[in-house]
């Protein structure tokens, strides 16, 4: 259990806005991955975050996972990740990107 417990806290001082989360279509039959989100940001935005981190469904883990959460340097990043980074097609996903702290 206390592994779980590390990894969790892994970015849990980046500020909210700092933080975006990032979906792709619902419908796919591929998984999005930290390396996609990573990757998304890097070399479709040009703005390299500190990390990422998947939001897998709590119990069901057979559910394919289609959003995480990626963690920037600043509030700036942020707003630029989801001003730049809404409808850009990565490995042929949909990237949707809303605001961590509108939710």
């Amino acid at each position: 259990e206390k592994e779980k417990e590390k990894e969790k806290d892994d970015h849990s001082g980046v500020p909210n806005d700092c933080t975006v989360y990032v979906a792709i279509d619902d419908t796919c039959e591929s998984d999005l991955t930290v390396e996609m989100l990573i990757r998304f940001c890097t070399d479709n935005l040009g703005i390299p975050p500190i990390g990422a981190k998947l939001l897998k469904h709590p119990t069901r883990t057979d559910l394919r996972c289609h959003r995480g959460l990626v963690f920037l340097h600043s509030p700036q990043d942020a707003a630029r990740v989801v001003e730049k980074g809404n409808g850009i097609l990565v490995r042929g996903f949909v990237m949707t990107v809303t605001p961590k702290e509108s939710r």
